[in-house]
C-alpha cells in the first residue's frame, strides 16, 4: 500500500537508521566515517617500518627482499594493508561481485594510506587496464573504478592512458621471476596519448599488488613514452616477504 510505503519513509526522515561500519556492521559514532576504529586498525598495516619501495612491511632492512637487486619501473608503491582478512573480503565484492559501495569506502582508504607528500607531485591517476575479452566477461575494470573514486578524493584527472592488446596466462602458480616474464610487453601507450604524460609524475592505481610485476610492466611503458615518475597505490598487498623469494606464487 501507498500509505506505509509513505509512513515507513516519514519514519526514516524521523528517526534514521545510524550508519553502520562496513566491515563489522556495528552501528557508528556520528562523524565516523564508514568503518569503526577496531576495524581500521585489524585491516591496515601494524606500526613499523615498511619496504621504501613497494609499501611492504618488513622484518628488518629498509627494503624487502622483493625490491632487493630489482629495478622496478615505478618509484615507490603503498597500500592500505595486508591481503587478508575483510580487506581482502572487500576486494573481492568490488572484484567479483560489482560491489560499488566497496569501490567508494577503498578508495578513501587508500588516500589516506598516501603520504601526503605525494599529492603536489601528482599530475594524474592511471587505472591498471583489463583485456578487452576480460573487461568483455566481467562487465567494469575494478581498477577504473578505484582510480574514478580516488580522483575525486584527490582532485587529479583520471587518465586511461594504457591498454591491455593480448591477454596473457594466469599469474597464480608462478614465482616473481615468472610473472615477470609474463607480464613483460603486456601493456602499452594507447596511441596518440603520448603528449598526455612527457614530463609527467602519475600515480598507478590498482586492487592488489602480489609481486609486483604487473604495476612494473605498466610503469615500464609509461616510462618509455616519455613518463618521468611513476608511483602506485593498491587496496592490498601480500606479504611475500614472510616466504622464501623462490616459493612466491
Amino acid at each position: 500500500m501507498w500509505w506505509k510505503r509513505w509512513w515507513n519513509g516519514f519514519l526514516d526522515l524521523l528517526f534514521p537508521t545510524p550508519p553502520r561500519c562496513f566491515f563489522c556492521q556495528r552501528p557508528l559514532s556520528s562523524g565516523a566515517g564508514q568503518t569503526c576504529l577496531e576495524c581500521l586498525q585489524r585491516i591496515s598495516h601494524s606500526e613499523g617500518s615498511l619496504c621504501r619501495r613497494c609499501g611492504r612491511p618488513l622484518l628488518g632492512e629498509e627494503y624487502c627482499s622483493q625490491c632487493v637487486g630489482y629495478s622496478w619501473a615505478f618509484s615507490q608503491a603503498r597500500s592500505v594493508g595486508p591481503y587478508s582478512g575483510d580487506l581482502r573480503l572487500a576486494v573481492h565484492r568490488l572484484k567479483f561481485h560489482n560491489d560499488r559501495s566497496s569501490a567508494l569506502l577503498l578508495a578513501r582508504l587508500m588516500f589516506q594510506s598516501i603520504e601526503s607528500s605525494w599529492w603536489p607531485d601528482v599530475d594524474g591517476l592511471v587505472p591498471v587496464p583489463l583485456h578487452a575479452e576480460r573487461l568483455r566477461q566481467r562487465g567494469y575494470n575494478q581498477a577504473e573504478l578505484l582510480a574514478y573514486e580516488l580522483s575525486l578524493l584527490c582532485h587529479r584527472p583520471l587518465l586511461r592512458l594504457l591498454e591491455k592488446p593480448f591477454p596473457t596466462p594466469a599469474q597464480s602458480g608462478l614465482n616473481q621471476q615468472q610473472r615477470r616474464r609474463n607480464m613483460r610487453g603486456a601493456f602499452r601507450v594507447i596511441p596518440g596519448s603520448e603528449e598526455q604524460l612527457v614530463g609527467k609524475c602519475l600515480l598507478l592505481v590498482d586492487d592488489v599488488l602480489t609481486t609486483g610485476s604487473t604495476l612494473d610492466a605498466c610503469a615500464r611503458a609509461l616510462r618509455q613514452a616519455g613518463c618521468a615518475d611513476v608511483r602506485a597505490v593498491t587496496v592490498a598487498i601480500t606479504n611475500r616477504e614472510l616466504i622464501p623469494r623462490e616459493g612466491a606464487e
